[in-house]
């Protein structure tokens, strides 16, 4: 499950090659990133316009168990956000990609962010 100095040297080098390096991948970037806000917002309102229908009982069960699933996909979403406010905290996305996938507990990347950045 952990790796070695050398896996994880090799890990963030990686992830240092994918860094932006001219203006037009910089620009590819600010655009995937806005695709995933883009999805975000839209779960998000799905949710609310729900959960404003189930207060006033004219949401189906199944609208409520979809808005309940997507609002699981909305903590994950807010998790990670809250990660990366942290300073550096994108060389750690190679680190927690793998992680997950070892752990197979939870979500700890969107899966718009692992659509967008092909994670």
């Amino acid at each position: 499950m952990f790796m070695t100095p050398p896996e994880y040297f090799k890990m963030v080098t990686d992830s240092f090659a994918k860094l932006p390096k001219s203006p037009t991948e910089v620009k590819e970037v600010f655009e995937k990133v806005k695709n995933v806000c883009t999805t975000e917002a839209a779960k998000a309102s799905r949710v609310s316009k729900i959960y404003q229908k189930a207060t006033t009982g004219d949401a189906s069960v199944n609208e409520i168990v979809e808005a309940n699933k997507k609002s699981q996909e909305l903590m994950v979403s807010a998790r990670f956000a809250a990660l990366m406010a942290i300073p550096g905290a994108f060389l750690m996305i190679p680190a927690l990609s793998k992680i997950e996938l070892n752990l197979n507990e939870g979500d700890i990347i969107p899966d718009s962010v692992k659509k967008e950045f092909n994670l």
